[in-house]
């Protein structure tokens, strides 16, 4: 695949948006519903953007290169909370 830096910052920059709704969160009882809305908008959203960022021809290696950074998110969020209690506690 040929693509510049500029262009996928511009895709994936767009389609991390809908994360904005995430700041709903705090509303009570419903604000978890929102939360997972917005990640999974922003997920979706960011695999359309990679697959036209680095035009894959197939939806699958699209997903496969999200799932990826997806699960290095996940355990960035979870060394940051394991920090956060350790100096807490």
């Amino acid at each position: 695949t040929k693509s510049d830096l500029g262009e996928l910052i511009r895709t994936t920059g767009f389609a991390s948006t809908p994360g904005l709704f995430r700041i709903l969160g705090l509303i009570p009882i419903v604000g978890w519903l929102i939360v997972i809305a917005a990640w999974l908008w922003t997920l979706a959203a960011m695999v359309i953007a990679v697959r036209q960022a680095l035009d894959y021809k197939s939806l699958g290696r699209a997903i496969f290169v999200c799932a990826v950074g997806f699960i290095g998110q996940l355990g960035l969020i979870y060394l940051q909370i394991a920090l956060f209690r350790a100096v807490t506690t």
